[in-house]
């Protein structure tokens, strides 16, 4: 008899930490059991069990993210995990059932995934939806900056948190996604052991922008660059430049659209971009009913017809009504429609969350679109979809 039961510190623990570890093949250090039993406070673990044996088990994080400036809470699926013996029996697939079941009863319209294997979660109606965007540089593509106002100092997360909230916050609402992160996702999960904190000053000893780097083996990784004015962005470089006697090498983490390798004194460097994140619509009428339509003079009556075997609160005819930004959803198809739009959750989620175009989802058989897909495209928000968080 199989049953899906929510693990605890007092229930089943161990077993949860074992089977992690050895799917993905991290000792169990002192230090690291304490770091899961931390992180266990902030996570609900549900676990399918065979008999009393836990064979397979799943991590449901409650969270926040931005669609521009409107926040959304979503579900982050995580630390998904199979005994070998155990694989192969449809464990996973009823862990992410019962965890659509779960975020649909805590308002969370939203869910978000690191795959192993982007086809796999596609079958439950996650798609991809971020990519990470890497650049590798030398100290000499770093142009020489004449003079620089302000100044960039070494703090702790502690010394400046309130300032270092405010300008992530800045650039998070900017674009589609981005986490709104509190302490303790700050304290554990953004810094950790061996982070450097630069931060920015103009020459009022305002913060203006920060970089998160770890030094490792004559190389500066630079994790996190955040700022929003070229003050902000010469003071970092220039910090980062004074590391010539000490790296060969800067590894950047950058947004998908942050055009500074243009101003590069050589633009020319070693730039990758691959698949990150995948996400989901988990409730369609309530995330449609939250979503920051663009405030136009349009309004548009778009019938959707929505697969979804997972979810099948989603499944089925929905009418959509976007008036001056606002969405209003009925059940079924109401009325006259300017469109019509077919497809799969997936294709629905890729479209919202604006990771793929409508042009591009008509194109390659994703949505089928009986009117014109430019009206649809006038409605949705033109935020770009990023991530620069893991989980």
């Amino acid at each position: 008899m199989v049953r899906i039961e929510q693990c605890d510190e007092h229930f089943y623990f161990e077993d949860a930490l074992q089977l992690g570890s050895y799917a993905f093949q991290s000792p169990l250090t002192q230090e690291r059991r304490e770091t899961k039993r931390k992180r266990l406070s902030k996570e609900w673990v549900y676990g399918s069990f065979e008999k009393d044996q836990l064979v397979s088990k799943l991590h449901l994080i409650p969270l926040q993210m931005y669609i521009k400036n409107k926040r959304f809470d979503f579900g982050g699926i995580a630390s998904i995990a199979t005994w070998p013996e155990f694989r192969r029996r449809g464990h996973v697939k009823r862990l992410m059932s019962h965890s659509l079941e779960v975020m649909k009863n805590k308002g969370m319209a939203v869910s978000m995934l690191h795959p192993f294997s982007i086809s796999f979660y596609r079958r439950f109606g996650w798609e991809l939806t971020q990519e990470m965007r890497k650049v590798s540089i030398s100290i000499t593509d770093i142009p020489e900056f004449v003079a620089t106002k302000g100044y960039t100092m070494r703090t702790t997360y502690q010394e400046h948190k309130e300032e270092l909230h405010i300008l992530y916050e800045q650039v998070a609402t900017q674009y589609g996604l981005l986490m709104k992160r509190d302490n303790f996702w700050w304290e554990n999960r953004v810094i950790t052991e061996g982070t450097t904190i630069a931060l920015s000053l103009n020459e009022d000893g305002i913060p203006d922008g920060y970089a998160l780097t770890k030094l490792e083996n004559n190389i500066l990784h630079v994790e996190e660059m955040i700022y929003s004015t070229y003050n902000a962005w010469s003071n970092l470089l220039n910090w980062i430049k004074n590391h010539d006697s000490m790296v060969d090498n800067i590894n950047m983490v950058l947004l998908p659209d942050d055009p500074m390798l243009f101003y590069l004194a050589n633009p020319r460097v070693k730039e990758t971009r691959h698949a990150y994140f995948m996400s989901r619509i988990v409730v369609l009428e309530s995330f449609l009913e939250g979503y920051p339509f663009a405030k136009n003079k349009i309004s548009c009556v778009l019938h959707l017809h929505v697969e979804d075997e997972m979810a099948p609160w989603n499944n089925g005819n929905w009418t959509l009504t976007v008036s001056n930004g606002v969405g209003s959803v009925q059940n079924g198809h109401i009325g006259q429609a300017d469109v019509l739009i077919n497809g799969p959750i997936q294709s629905f989620t890729s479209l919202l969350l604006n990771s793929q175009s409508i042009h591009h989802l008509q194109m390659f058989k994703a949505l089928e679109i009986k009117g014109e897909p430019q009206k649809v495209s006038s409605l949705l928000t033109d935020v770009q979809p990023a991530f620069l968080d893991f989980f």
